[in-house]
């Protein structure tokens, strides 16, 4: 079946009006195309065949109002499914037809499943060329979920479901639904993916109250503990949880948090012991923070405040003076989701940690600090455990709660130290049981179950005790359940009449009112927040009367909010465990059944084995004589059938030469018919790349003119750089040549200036040798008569004359190398100046030898 073939017979549907099955018309028509992209050498080529009919028919037949072509249409793509490639659902089909079906409340459930399936089909891929696509794709899906799906936490949400239709409120919640059944479902095919995207959004605080509530829409699936809970439990999701429950603030988002942890405790113990184990602890430490939680009561503004600041903010929560978080500890508090809060109960909570734990739990509330130092949990606070806790707060609080327990009886059997060292001691146990076995432990399930036990206790109650019932259920006020023995009385006129009174528009009087509850859910004295207390005051009022209405029904549609969540949040987890005793209950009747029918069962095999015994030596004895009748017909069969071969024998012969000549003619029909495919299928493709050609040309034709007046200057630019680095490179070549210069001519300078010094000292010298002549003649003069002294004196005056000779020489000979290094210090001067004849006016490394050569 070729695409084509494909395409026609989906128009052919599409334009059908009559109701036909198209599933089992559209599988043997998908199966061949299937196989063919399978074997086909480039399955790229039919992929996009096929996206770009299927496109092309979704454009022009299918009607998006109908819900049997959509149905018709997802059915297709979901029978296409092994061809279509992540990406093109990712990037084609989710955003025209997958998203609209998943926001369509009008849809069958069996056309969603199949948007869903396709969803999640585009997801589970495994693929190196689509993995980062899917990332993407799978973060939009969480994205979708946090910030465009209706969020109960949000009061603007509120505020805009509240503006819409019936139609559009049906559509979002469709919408949301849809949304978090399908990453519930990718949940369990690829969990540690899905884990790691809510790990990364749960740092944003405002988005932890419907990530909680997805993961506990996850936790609630039946086939969530097999393979999901052991990833959950030691990825990081579950340590930013964990963080979550210790330090954050708002206690809508802790009830929450209890709740998911609530139905997590039982799954870890069975899949994961190890590390709940390990997080046992944290656990603890987030069950002293609940117990000892400390509730802030909502402010008013003033009417002070209203009439001086029209833009007031909303009322706010008294804010509590709160240890600071640790900077290593990266984590940014949650404070207040509503206006109005109470304190979270830890009761559920309670009651699994000291079913799985209660030597543990029980040496925790003895001594908090002892055994959190134990056990080295360090804090997330910049204090230390002792600045934050009291102990004996938290024991005193805690000592409720252990009244409506009943004693565990592993705390005879064993201590915490024990209790962590054993085994998995829940391997063999179910979690629907560990639900079971908890419900127990407390006070009033257990006399519950003991009075279902002896049905003759049920008639003791006295007729005091009655009466004193009927006084209580005629008193209009909230009855403690659990203190009272005995089924509580609940009058249905009462409740008829107080559901139509809140219903109506008229003002209802509110009596008996708890002194917990805030009393901003009643805006006006004895109001119910009715359509009429609502309304918000036009006209004449005055903006301090419009805002105090105004931050009054904001509380009260944050009270109700939140009231609502958390009643949710209450049903969901009731669900959850009726669900977990009614699986417990299955296994404990057939445990019952199994026990009762064992010994007959056993009793019935052990007859049967004696009949099959005797069965097969029976058989065996035919079995023996059909096997004797067997080898005497074959022997028949043997002679008859070399009969049958000699008269085939010449029938063969004369239907050889015909199917010789049909097996040629089909042979070369085929390759007829395959060679004009082939040459068609080429013809298009020459035809649809010729023009891609084309148009590339033209759109490039301007980049390819302008890249070639680029490589011209680029040329040219090229050259100019040769020419300037020759003109650099003569340059520093020249003034290389006259810093040597320059040192010859300091050299010569300081030789010149040392034969000046010489040529004075020796003037000097001839000075003071005239000087001592001129003394030798006069002395000569005076003593003329004495010959010796003459002669004497005409010995010295032969040797001053032989020195001053000499003298003059020498003085001759320094002024003739003076005259020289003169001549010499002017060449040079000479050459100097030319070479800055030479060198002016360039540019480059020469100007700046220039600017820095020294005057000569």
């Amino acid at each position: 079946m070729s695409i084509p073939d494909l395409a026609r017979y989906l128009r052919q549907v599409l334009d059908d009006a009559s109701d036909i099955q198209v599933t089992n018309h559209l599988a043997p028509l998908v199966e061949p195309l299937i196989a063919e992209y399978c074997s086909s050498p480039e399955p790229d080529t039919i992929r996009t065949r096929l996206d770009d009919e299927l496109l092309t028919i979704h454009k022009d037949v299918l009607e998006h109002t109908s819900p049997r072509h959509l149905d018709i249409f997802l059915t297709a793509l979901q029978d296409l499914q092994p061809i279509l490639s992540p990406c093109s659902v990712i990037s084609t089909w989710f955003d025209i037809i997958l998203r609209p079906a998943l926001r369509d409340p009008k849809l069958p459930d069996a056309t969603v499943n199949r948007a869903k399936e396709l969803i999640i089909s585009a997801l589970h891929r495994r693929s190196d060329d689509y993995s980062e696509k899917i990332r993407e794709f799978r973060r939009r899906l969480l994205d979708l979920y946090l910030l465009d799906a209706h969020n109960e936490g949000s009061g603007e949400d509120v505020l805009e479901w509240a503006a819409l239709d019936q139609d559009q409120r049906g559509k979002r919640t469709c919408w949301k639904e849809n949304l978090e059944d399908t990453l519930a479902r990718y949940s369990l095919e690829q969990p540690e993916d899905l884990f790691t995207e809510m790990n990364d959004c749960f740092a944003v605080p405002s988005t932890r109250q419907q990530l909680l509530v997805l993961l506990n829409c996850c936790a609630s699936q039946d086939l969530f503990p097999s393979d999901a809970a052991a990833v959950l439990a030691s990825h990081p999701l579950i340590s930013s949880l964990l963080v979550s429950l210790l330090v954050d603030n708002s206690s809508t988002v802790c009830t929450s948090g209890l709740t998911v942890a609530s139905k997590l405790l039982p799954i870890f113990a069975v899949h994961a012991t190890d590390a709940l184990k390990a997080m046992l602890p944290q656990l603890l430490a987030i069950l002293a923070r609940t117990i000892c939680w400390k509730e802030r009561q909502p402010t008013t503004p003033s009417l002070e405040d209203v009439e001086g600041d029209e833009t007031s903010p909303e009322p706010s929560a008294t804010a509590l003076v709160l240890p600071r978080l640790r900077a290593d500890l990266g984590w940014e508090r949650l404070e207040m989701t509503f206006a109005a809060s109470s304190a979270p109960s830890p009761h559920h909570y309670f009651t699994y940690i000291y079913y799985l734990f209660p030597c543990n739990t029980i040496r925790f509330l003895r001594s908090p600090l002892g055994y959190i130092n134990g056990h080295s949990l360090p804090s997330p606070y910049t204090e230390p455990w002792e600045e934050i806790w009291d102990e004996d707060e938290i024991k005193s609080r805690s000592e409720s709660i252990l009244r409506g327990h009943v004693v565990h009886p592993r705390l005879l059997w064993s201590d915490a130290t024990e209790e962590l060292a054993q085994p998995r001691v829940w391997a063999q146990y179910s979690v629907s049981r560990i639900v079971g076995e908890c419900s127990m432990l407390n006070v009033r399930d257990v006399s519950l179950a003991l009075r279902e036990k002896e049905p003759s206790s049920e008639g003791g109650a006295t007729s005091q005790e009655k009466q004193e019932d009927e006084t209580t259920q005629a008193a209009p006020h909230i009855v403690d359940l659990t203190s009272r023995p005995g089924c509580p009385r609940i009058s249905m006129r009462e409740m008829v009449a107080t559901s139509l009174a809140l219903k109506s528009v008229q003002e209802v009087e509110v009596v008996d009112m708890e002194a917990g509850w805030p009393s901003e859910l009643f805006p006006s004295a004895g109001g119910s927040p009715s359509k009429r207390a609502i309304s918000l005051p036009r006209g004449d009022d005055t903006s301090a009367a419009e805002s105090g209405e105004q931050s009054n029904v904001v509380q009260a549609i944050s009270a109700l909010q939140r009231e609502v969540l958390l009643l949710r949040n209450e049903l969901n987890f009731e669900m959850w465990v009726n669900r977990e005793n009614a699986k417990h209950i299955g296994h404990l009747h057939q445990d019952r059944i199994l026990s009762r029918s064992a010994e007959v069962e056993r009793q019935g095999l052990h007859n049967k084995l004696r009949e099959y015994k005797s069965q097969v030596n029976r058989l065996r004895q035919e079995l023996k004589q059909y096997k004797e009748q067997t080898a005497a017909t074959k022997q028949m069969y043997v002679n008859w059938n070399q009969e049958q071969q000699n008269k085939l024998r010449a029938s063969r012969e004369q239907l050889k030469a015909l199917q010789a000549q049909t097996t040629l003619l089909r042979n070369e029909n085929k390759e007829a018919k395959a060679h004009l495919e082939a040459q068609k299928q080429l013809v298009g493709d020459a035809a649809r790349k010729t023009f891609q050609l084309e148009t590339t040309i033209k759109e490039n034709q301007h980049k390819i003119d302008r890249l070639h007046d680029y490589e011209r200057r680029i040329d040219q630019l090229t050259k100019m750089e040769r020419l300037w680095e020759e003109d650099v490179n003569r340059g520093n070549e020249q003034a290389r040549i006259i810093e040597g210069l320059i040192s010859t001519y300091k050299k010569m300078e300081l030789r010149l200036e040392a034969y000046e010094k010489t040529q004075i000292e020796m003037e000097e010298d001839a000075r003071t040798a005239r000087g001592r002549i001129q003394e030798v003649e006069a002395r000569l003069s005076l003593a003329g008569q004495d010959k010796t002294t003459m002669r004497r004196y005409a010995s010295e005056m032969e040797a001053l004359t032989k020195d001053r000779t000499s003298l003059i020489g020498e003085n001759k000979k320094l002024r003739a190398a003076n005259d020289e290094l003169r001549d010499d210090v002017q060449d040079l001067g000479h050459m100097v100046e030319l070479l800055k004849a030479q060198v002016t006016g360039k540019k480059g490394l020469v100007s700046g030898s220039e600017s820095n050569t020294p005057p000569l």
